[in-house]
């Protein structure tokens, strides 16, 4: 996936165009080479809405419980983090239609997906577990990551998913509502100093608290 992304993208696709809901979720033995390989073609920013979306087809038919499942690394995908710490070479702004169009669906487990991606995305400390190999990569030209221009560049990227999420909010399900809420407001604390004087982040925490969400 590292040499030939389009390729393996394709046959990828291919194979999960082919399974039906319920063998994706009786999906075991492929499951973490997809996984892997998926986060691997969504590098490359061409090739990250088909990577997100088929990542995304096996994160609703989640089988595992570690951090880095489909679910995991899907979310990962959402990641504000830049440079080294970058999933993709896809701007903030060149993902968040996708982020968009699964966090509006009103299908519950849709919902729950779209909240860990949120967390994700709304994350200001991040650090980021990779294989020897994947090390080795991160110091290639050919494998940095989205590096925001400017400091508003990067506030743009946080501004954008918290409105969405705040947008989403009063539309879930009660449980992903509370699940939200909760994200929402401890992702803002940390906003506050993250950048500036936190003066823009005190009125969105003020908002949240207000809607009794």
């Amino acid at each position: 996936a590292d040499t030939t992304p389009h390729v393996a993208l394709t046959f990828i696709e291919k194979y999960l165009g082919a399974k039906t809901h319920q063998q994706l979720l009786e999906l075991t033995q492929d499951r973490r080479a997809l996984v892997d390989s998926l986060k691997r073609t969504a590098v490359e920013a061409s090739l990250f809405e088909r990577s997100a979306m088929c990542m995304f087809r096996l994160a609703r038919a989640e089988n595992e419980s570690f951090a880095n499942n489909a679910t995991g690394e899907f979310a990962d995908l959402f990641s504000n983090g830049f440079g080294p710490l970058a999933p993709t070479k896809a701007t903030p702004k060149e993902r968040l239609p996708i982020l968009k169009e699964i966090a509006q669906s009103t299908d519950a487990i849709d919902q729950s997906i779209a909240i860990q991606a949120f967390k994700a995305a709304l994350k200001t400390r991040r650090s980021r577990c990779v294989t020897c190999r994947d090390a080795d990569l991160l110091h290639e030209d050919t494998q940095g990551g989205w590096i925001p221009i400017t400091y508003g560049e990067l506030w743009d990227a946080y501004r954008a998913v918290w409105h969405l999420a705040m947008e989403c909010l009063p539309t879930y399900s009660p449980e992903n509502q509370r699940e939200l809420a909760g994200t929402l407001e401890s992702s803002a604390i940390a906003l506050v100093t993250f950048i500036g004087d936190g003066s823009e982040v005190v009125p969105w925490l003020k908002a949240l608290r207000e809607s009794g969400l």
